[in-house]
């Protein structure tokens, strides 16, 4: 039956009594598992170093342990049963495990064959065990578990060498603890020690909270930033000081009532609150204007509440976790300028944190006065050395025992002192019970707060047992080496110009080929030159700042500069700027990336945002003509109606020729609403034949009306003999009326009104069109740029330059030319060539049909009809019109009414508008259909918005003959008569 076997603490003379043999086995298995300070990697190393060293364990793991969760987690197997306990899985709760835990000594099992109830190895070919902690300051940190396939079982020899690793891994553990908090404790404070290098350094409170506020603008990119304070009386905020990306007018003293907005939340509830998107925020008060995130933190000093620190930033979610601590962080800062008090507490809280990472790390620290006595000596050097601080401190370092060279310790000792700083320098001591160690020295002069040297610090690091880890440094630093050779031919053949300018002079250093290209100056005249010569002297300033910026807590923010060149103008760069190290000392590396080509692209993008931003002006106004020709239409119909009608009665000569002027009248608005639709409807581009003057006369009559009241004199000279040709109406027509519109725009700027010529001759199987005004002409340097895309004379949001660049694309397309001609003070004149192009058979399709033999008024008699429209004007005068020729009318004023009399009645043929409130004349249709098809078949429709997509759509699909209004009554009796005869 196995048993379990508690072993003690290993002691100091247990490990000397080792064999030497067993010493150097566990030398050796620290040296071949410390290539990596990785936590991972070392332990992976060290079980596979161990279970290769030692033939007889047939398992090795290393387990951490949790002692929240109370549980065991593998860090590392190796030998049998590695596949089942891979890293990450959880150990059983043993016996072993428990009693090596709760006493914190090894514990060694007998045979497991015996069967001990609870017990079982890792490894099934396992017989012994034994289980070693990994103590740190009286805790278990994790457990080494050792697994033995022999006949003989550990002996209290094994416990004591693994007690000795043991030790050593414990080391390791804390190492590895304490450099991590170090480091993200570093980088937390370098992240805000600028900002409070330079409030501290102020001379005033307010000069401090300015400086802090424009430090937020400046260093994080926030859009605006202000601190507040809390009124006596507590209802107020009052500002102090603010600082912004843009000129913001807030009066100094400005008062904010303390339960508005977001600032009312913090003070409300002495919390940070982040809104991360103002829009979506009911209770956000905008301070000013263009704010997408705001962050206000709270500044507290001693539980009291003095005030606000309030961030904005111009785009939504542009803080985070990392963000609200920092600038929290930053804050507690302020409340200490404001309460000193409370700045000297936590001056206080902070040295004595500092002190305590000084006792208890890894590495021996110890400091010198100016006459080299030691007036420290933390934990690290007494577990180091063997001596305690008691025995040590006020002795000289001359009085430690040397271990070769006195001379040497006194030399580097009188250079720290005297100013300098050593970093890895190698060298050698002597422990306490004899041992000669190896050591690496970093040494660094100590000053007063005055700048007076007060002594030197030195970090001693124990690399007795890491020969094999320096090699991996030197090799490492081999890499650097070549990797630094490497990374200046990257530089050298980068396509930016690349500049490396002393950290501390702002002076070139260095320069690449792309550098010498881009200025223009060679290497020989660029190194040794101050770096802000080379930018305008209103930039330089915003170089310093970036200069500044990467030489302090970080990499410079990407700006956009002008470098300076030899000869020829600036050139535009992108710039952003991070120090290294070059030659052995610190430079700023400056990437100046060439931004000519982009910020070109850029002025276009904006111009075809411009040119789309009119597009869709023009789409509105379309949206609009349609719902004002369709309101028009209707009235429309019912006076050119009445007019018919009433001209047919016996009435006095004057009456009638006032109703000729009427229909006369109404026609001509008629005219112009179709203008209006034509021109703004959507369509594809199709080319058919066309006649160049109707197009000019329909251009001409859309702006005659602007035109007359700018007196601006239109004279048209149209030849009657021109042929037709293949175009596209409304492709030409836009032609037209842009040529149009800048000549009228030319005369305009006269201020005296002017005269337009508009010519059309045939030249030569080609048709001429010519537009000459009497405007101020064309400077002669415009003329060969007056078709390029984006070039424009007009102010800035008249004109996108887009507009004859279209012209001349829509000219070429149809094979014709168009140029200009212009003198200083005189006339200009456009000219548009057209070929003339027949229509070729197949195109004839597409010509209008007209219906023929059709009779003039009365088609035929008895037919009942139903007349369908929400227009009482348009219902009276068709009823009216089909009874005078002798049909049956019934007349419903919308769809749902003439729904029910077509069911309880009997209709020929029924006349309905498309667009009635309620049931429209579309669903009508399809009601019909479903009851009476054989009527649907006879349906007439009228509508007065064609230029809706959904209604042409819908006039395909059902095949029926419709009106346009407004209509003639001669044009609804002969459509009516087509469909009845079944011609259509």
């Amino acid at each position: 039956m196995a048993a379990i076997h508690r072993r003690p603490r290993s002691k100091t003379v247990q490990k000397a009594g080792l064999p030497a043999d067993q010493l150097l086995l566990v030398l050796n298995i620290l040296k071949k598992s410390s290539c990596s300070l990785d936590r991972g990697t070392f332990f992976n190393l060290l079980v596979d170093t161990i279970h290769r060293e030692m033939k007889t364990l047939s398992h090795v793991s290393v387990f951490e342990w949790d002692s929240t969760l109370q549980l065991a987690r593998a860090l590392a197997t190796a030998g049998d049963g590695k596949a089942e306990w891979t890293a990450g899985r959880l150990a059983p709760p043993t016996t072993v495990f428990s009693e090596v835990i709760s006493t914190g000594s090894s514990v060694v099992t007998s045979d497991f064959s015996a069967g001990t109830t609870g017990l079982r190895p890792l490894a099934g070919t396992s017989r012994f065990a034994l289980c070693a902690p990994i103590r740190s300051g009286g805790r278990v940190l994790a457990l080494l578990n050792l697994e033995s396939r022999a006949g003989s079982p550990f002996t209290a020899a094994d416990v004591a060498l693994f007690g000795i690793l043991t030790e050593q891994l414990a080391n390791f553990l804390q190492g590895v603890a304490l450099y991590e908090e170090l480091r993200h404790a570093s980088v937390r404070i370098n992240r805000i020690t600028e900002i409070c290098r330079r409030v501290f350094g102020c001379g005033s409170l307010q000069e401090a909270l300015q400086t802090a506020v424009k430090a937020m603008i400046e260093q994080y990119g926030c859009y605006f930033a202000c601190v507040a304070f809390v009124s006596d009386d507590g209802r107020w905020l009052i500002h102090q000081a603010h600082h912004a990306q843009v000129k913001v007018d807030i009066a100094a003293g400005y008062h904010q009532e303390i339960g508005l907005g977001i600032s009312g939340r913090v003070v409300r509830t002495r919390q940070t609150v982040c809104c991360n998107d103002t829009a979506g925020d009911p209770g956000y008060v905008a301070l000013v204007p263009g704010v997408g995130s705001e962050l206000c933190i709270p500044l507290l000093a001693d539980g009291v509440l003095l005030g606000v620190l309030d961030l904005n930033a111009s785009e939504p979610n542009a803080f985070d976790g990392e963000d609200i601590s920092l600038m929290e962080t930053l804050a507690r800062q302020l409340a200490l300028v404001v309460d000193k008090a409370r700045f000297l507490d936590e001056t206080r809280r902070a040295r004595d944190y500092l002190e305590n990472l000084i006792a208890n790390a890894g590495d021996g620290i110890l400091a010198l006065d100016t006459q080299g006595r030691i007036i420290r000596w933390n934990q690290g050097m007494e577990r180091i050395m063997g001596y305690t601080a008691g025995e040590i401190l006020g002795k000289s370092f001359r009085e430690l025992p040397a271990a070769e060279n006195l001379n040497h310790a006194e030399r580097i000792v009188a250079q720290v002192l005297n100013g300098d700083t050593l970093e890895n320098v190698e060298d050698r001591g002597r422990c306490k019970d004899g041992r000669i160690i190896d050591v690496v020295l970093t040494m660094s002069p100590i000053r007063g707060a005055s700048g007076v040297l007060e002594g030197a610090s030195v970090i001693v690091r124990d690399v007795t047992e890491s020969s094999r880890m320096h090699e991996n440094l030197r090799a490492m630093h081999r890499q650097v080496l070549e990797s630094e050779q490497k990374f200046l031919d990257v530089v050298e053949r980068s396509p930016d110009a690349i500049f490396f300018i002393d950290a501390d002079d702002g002076t070139v250093v260095r320069a690449n080929a792309r550098a010498e290209e881009s200025t223009g100056y060679s290497r020989v005249d660029l190194i040794g030159r101050s770096f802000s010569s080379l930018h305008p002297d209103e930039q330089r300033e915003a170089v310093a700042v970036l200069h500044q910026n990467a030489v302090g807590p970080g990499a410079g923010r990407g700006i956009r500069l002008s470098l300076l060149r030899s000869s020829g103008p600036p050139l535009e760069v992108e710039v952003t700027a991070g120090v290294l190290a070059y030659g052995g000392r610190h430079v700023v590396q400056w990437v100046c990336r060439d931004i000519s080509e982009r910020l070109h692209s850029e002025k276009e993008k904006q111009m075809l945002q411009l040119q789309l931003l009119q597009t869709e002006k023009l789409s509105a106004i379309g949206q609009l003509i349609s719902g004002v020709a369709h309101e028009l239409n209707n009235p429309l119909t019912g006076v050119i109606g009445y007019a018919q009608l009433l001209t047919g009665l016996e009435c006095d000569e004057k009456v009638k020729r006032g109703l000729e002027t009427v229909y006369a009248e109404a026609r001509r608005c008629h005219r112009i609403v179709q203008n209006l639709l034509t021109f703004a409807r959507k369509h594809s581009p199709e080319k058919q034949s066309v006649s160049i003057n109707d197009i000019i006369e329909s251009t001409v009559e859309l702006r005659s009306y602007q035109l007359r009241t700018d007196n601006v004199v239109v004279e048209a000279s149209l030849s009657k003999d021109l042929p037709r040709t293949m175009g596209d109406f409304h492709q030409l027509q836009q032609v037209f009326m842009n040529i149009l519109n800048n000549a009228h725009q030319s005369i305009k700027e006269s201020g005296f009104g002017g005269r337009l010529l508009i010519r059309t001759t045939l030249e030569r199987e080609m048709i001429r069109v010519q537009f000459a005004d009497d405007g101020p002409g064309i400077p002669p340097e415009n003329l060969t740029r007056i078709f390029d895309p984006f070039f424009t004379t007009k102010p800035t949001g008249q004109g996108t330059g887009l507009g004859l660049s279209i012209c001349y694309g829509i000219v070429e397309e149809h094979d014709g030319k168009i140029y200009v001609s212009s003198e200083a003070g005189g006339v200009t004149t456009f000219t548009v060539d057209l070929p003339v192009l027949k229509m070729d058979a197949g195109d004839a399709g597409v010509a209008r049909k007209e219906l023929v033999g059709r009779p003039a008024m009365s088609p035929r008699n008895g037919i009942r009809l139903l007349v369908v429209d929400d227009e009482p004007s348009i219902v009276e005068v068709l009823s009216e019109g089909l009874r005078s020729c002798g049909h049956s009318v019934d007349t419903a004023i919308n769809g749902r009414l003439a729904l029910r009399k077509i069911v309880d009645g009997t209709y020929d043929l029924v006349i309905t508008d498309l667009k009635m409130p309620g049931m429209d004349g579309k669903s009508l249709y399809h009601e019909v259909r479903k009851i009476r098809p054989a009527l649907a078949d006879r349906f007439l429709f009228t509508t007065g918005d064609v230029i809706a997509r959904d209604t042409r759509d819908f006039l395909e699909r059902a095949g029926r003959p419709w009106l346009e209004k407004p209509f003639e009554l001669r044009a609804v009796i002969d459509l009516l008569e087509a469909v009845l005869s079944g011609a259509v």
